[in-house]
């Protein structure tokens, strides 16, 4: 019997990450769009997605794209 390669998700840090998640998008709520500094915002952004790229490389697909819902 082969063993699996994938990647093991642990609990905890799923859940740490999803808290992470909702706390910028409740940020994202309470901005004025009108000072915020669009860099900062897009270098947050980045790294958030990049740190979930690298965490989860093994579990997520090649191009995500592929899987997301069509407008048809």
């Amino acid at each position: 019997m082969k063993k699996s390669n994938k990647q093991k998700i642990n609990p905890e840090e799923l859940i740490k990450e999803t808290d992470r998640l909702f706390k910028f998008i409740d940020n994202l709520d309470n901005i004025n769009l009108e000072t915020i500094d669009i860099k900062i915002l897009e270098n947050e952004i980045n790294s958030i997605e990049k740190n979930l790229k690298e965490k989860y490389k093994d579990i997520l697909p090649e191009n995500p794209e592929d899987y997301l819902d069509t407008e048809e």
